[in-house]
């Protein structure tokens, strides 16, 4: 299996989903911010393209970027900033956008694939309201596209002790 694994620094749940396809015999195709931002317009095209380039073909794609926002001024909801909460959602939201968008049709041409978006267990624990928390605990259960039968979309929300 040949999966690109988008994640936003190269370490975290992105380097375990790595690790696990490469111990299971995949091949991958890491990219993080210091490659290709995919949060950026065309970031997630050249992602893609690369990907394919580098591993002949598309099986999956991992997204596992997200981020809490603490360092944007995230706070309570009450005196969250709108550029904190707009820096949350662009890379929590708009990058999983994206980076669906360009590997979708990649996928559904080959046959289908498999797409695994990583959200947030933090919606199953009472804590502040803070920007992150709406951003990423309901990852979709499906991309809204038309994807083949043979095709798989797990959302995945880790937990945390």
């Amino acid at each position: 299996m040949n999966v690109l694994v988008a994640r936003r620094a190269a370490g975290g749940i992105g380097s375990a989903c790595v690790r696990a396809v490469e111990a299971d015999g995949g091949a991958v195709y890491g990219v993080d911010r210091d490659d290709t931002d995919i949060t950026l317009p065309g970031g997630a095209e050249r992602a893609v393209a690369t990907a394919v380039d580098k591993l002949g073909r598309l099986d999956g794609v991992v997204h596992a970027i997200g981020m809490s926002g603490r360092r944007q001024g995230d706070g309570p909801i009450e005196s969250c900033t709108d550029q904190a909460w707009a820096e949350v959602l662009r890379v929590n939201l708009e990058s999983a956008f994206r980076l669906l968008r360009a590997a979708v049709p990649v996928l559904t041409e080959a046959g289908g694939g498999s797409i695994v978006l990583i959200g947030s267990a933090r919606r199953s624990r009472p804590i502040p309201i803070r920007t992150f928390a709406p951003s990423r605990t309901r990852p979709p259960r499906a991309p809204c596209c038309r994807w083949p039968a043979s095709s798989r979309t797990r959302p995945h929300a880790p937990a945390y002790g």
